[in-house]
C-alpha cells in the first residue's frame, strides 16, 4: 500500500490540469482558430514540455496539432513510469503497447512513402530502446521497411513480424495486416502478459475491464460487417479479437446468426449492452460506449485505490482530453459545426 501513497499524490496533482469536460472548456476558453487552440494548450505541462522541445521547429496545422497530443500523453506516461517502482513499472508497460503499436504503424507508412525513417531522439526513443529492447540506431538508419521490421527483433513484436513476414517487403506492405492482424496481436499480448503485471485483485479488474472493451469493439464489428457489408462469417470471425468478458463463444454464434437486426439488438440486451448501441446517431453510440467504459474503469479505481488502477485511469482519461482537444482543433480549423470523429 506505501508504495502507491507517493505516486497517487503526483497523479492527485496532475489531474489538476486535466480537461474533460465539453461544458467546462466552453467556460473557461474561447478559441476560434488552431493558433488560439495552440496557446490553450501549450499553458498544460505535458503540451507545453512537447512544444518547448521543439520551439520554432514546428508548423500549426491540423497534422502537427495531432502529433503534439500524442507527444504530450506520451510526456505523462513517461513521467508516471519514471516515477513508478518496479512492480508499477510492469503493468505501466503494458498500457504503453498501445504507444508502441502507432509507433510502429507511423514508421512503416513513413518508409513506404519516403524509403526513410522520420525520427526523433528524446525521452521516449530512449524508453524504447532501454526498456523495451527496440533497437533504435538501426531503425534511424533503415531505408526499407525490411530493415525497420529487423530493428524489432529483440521485442515483443517479433513472433508478429515472423508470423507475417511474407506480407512485408522491402519497400511495401500490406495495409490490412498492419491495421487489423496487428491490432489482434496487441490485444492478445497485452491479455496474456497481464497475469505476470498485476496482483490478483488487480488482474480481475484488469480483465473484466479489457474484456468488455474487447466485446465492445467486437459487437460494433460484427453489426458493421453483417447488416451493412453483409459479409460471410468466416470473414468476420477473422475481424474479431479474442479477449472477451460477456462475448463467449455461444453469444457470439448467437450474434452472427442473428436473423435481422432486431434478433442482434434483443442479445444485447441480455448482455446488458443494448443501450449502448441504440441510436442512429455514430457519435452518440461511442460516447455511450466511452461513458460505459470510463465509468466502469472509475468504479474499479475506488474499489481498489492503493493499485495500478488509479495509474491506468489518469492515462485514460489523458486520452479523453487529447480526443477532445481533437475535436475541437477540427471545428475550429475545418470549422466543422457538427464534429462527427470518433
Amino acid at each position: 500500500m506505501s508504495n502507491y501513497i507517493a505516486i497517487n499524490t503526483k497523479i492527485k496533482a496532475m489531474r489538476k490540469n486535466l480537461c474533460l469536460d465539453r461544458k467546462d472548456f466552453e467556460e473557461d476558453y474561447s478559441v476560434s482558430n488552431l493558433q488560439e487552440l495552440y496557446r490553450l494548450i501549450d499553458q498544460l505541462p505535458s503540451y507545453h514540455a512537447v512544444l518547448s522541445r521543439k520551439g520554432n521547429h514546428y508548423q500549426e496545422n491540423p497534422n502537427s496539432f495531432i502529433n503534439v497530443l500524442q507527444q504530450g500523453l506520451i510526456s505523462d506516461f513517461l513521467k508516471i513510469y519514471r516515477f513508478a517502482d518496479l512492480t508499477q513499472r510492469k503493468a505501466l508497460k503494458l498500457y504503453g503497447i498501445r504507444f508502441e503499436a502507432r509507433f510502429i504503424a507511423r514508421i512503416l507508412r513513413h518508409l513506404e512513402k519516403e524509403k526513410s525513417v522520420q525520427l526523433v531522439v528524446g525521452p521516449y526513443t530512449d524508453y524504447l530502446e532501454e526498456c523495451r529492447n527496440f533497437k533504435i540506431g538501426q531503425l534511424l538508419t533503415a531505408t526499407t521497411i525490411e530493415g525497420a521490421i529487423d530493428s524489432f527483433s529483440e521485442t515483443d513484436y517479433r513472433p508478429f513480424f515472423e508470423q507475417f513476414s511474407e506480407y512485408f517487403h522491402a519497400n511495401s506492405y500490406d495495409h490490412y495486416i498492419i491495421s487489423t492482424a496487428f491490432d489482434q496481436y496487441c490485444s492478445l499480448l497485452v491479455w496474456k502478459k497481464a497475469r505476470q503485471a498485476f496482483s490478483p485483485k488487480e488482474l480481475n479488474a484488469f480483465k473484466k475491464l479489457y474484456g468488455i472493451r474487447m466485446d465492445l469493439a467486437n459487437i460494433r464489428t460484427i453489426y458493421r460487417l453483417k447488416f451493412l457489408y453483409h459479409v460471410d462469417e468466416n470473414y468476420i470471425r477473422a475481424q474479431l479479437f479474442d479477449p472477451s468478458h460477456y462475448l463467449n463463444e455461444s453469444s457470439l454464434n448467437t450474434l452472427l446468426s442473428s436473423q435481422d437486426e432486431t434478433s442482434f439488438m434483443n442479445h444485447l440486451n441480455l448482455l446488458g449492452f443494448e443501450n449502448l448501441f441504440t441510436s442512429d446517431d455514430a457519435l452518440t453510440r461511442s460516447e455511450r460506449q466511452h461513458n460505459y467504459l470510463a465509468n466502469l474503469q472509475k468504479r474499479l479505481s475506488k474499489a481498489l485505490p492503493h493499485s495500478i488502477l488509479p495509474l491506468l485511469t489518469y492515462l485514460e482519461d489523458k486520452e479523453k482530453e487529447a480526443h477532445l482537444f481533437e475535436q475541437i482543433m477540427e471545428e475550429v480549423a475545418y470549422k466543422v459545426d457538427d464534429p462527427t470523429y470518433v
